[in-house]
């Protein structure tokens, strides 16, 4: 199995890997990056964390009023995908880097087929909310 396999069942992938080093050589408290090199790959761990209850009931509630639920998340996409579905989410699924490439009138006009933002960031949060707001009307107000 690998990450994306993991991801497509709403896991989180945890890649392990080690290495030898002289205990003398290395410091905690120093620059780390140099290390991690000439790792040896150890194993897959896939770890769960699903979503509560209360929440699917809650995002139930929002769409059967016709207000539209948006989720942003750091997951991967697969990851997002895959507990999106579980939380009853059905449009669209875009990541943060599919979202940077887009100006704020492109996502204005898509943002309505959008349910679901992976790899989000906080720039993405802010771009997000400005597009609902200016999204053309007509389609879902809420």
């Amino acid at each position: 199995m690998h990450c994306g396999e993991l991801g497509a069942r709403g896991l989180r992938g945890l890649l392990i890997a080690s290495r030898s080093l002289p205990a003398n050589a290395f410091d905690a408290a120093g620059e780390l990056s140099g290390w991690v090199g000439e790792l040896t790959f150890t194993g897959l761990v896939g770890l769960t964390d699903p979503a509560r209850e209360e929440a699917k009931v809650a995002i139930a509630h929002c769409l059967q009023a016709g207000i539209a639920v948006k989720m942003i998340t750091g997951h991967h996409l697969h990851t997002a995908t895959a507990i999106a579905a579980e939380l009853g989410f059905t449009g669209n699924t875009l990541t943060g880097a599919e979202l940077d490439r887009m100006d704020a009138n492109q996502l204005a006009a898509a943002i309505d087929a959008i349910s679901v933002f992976a790899r989000g960031t906080p720039f993405n949060k802010v771009k997000i909310a400005r597009a609902a707001k200016q999204r053309p009307r007509g389609g879902n107000d809420g």
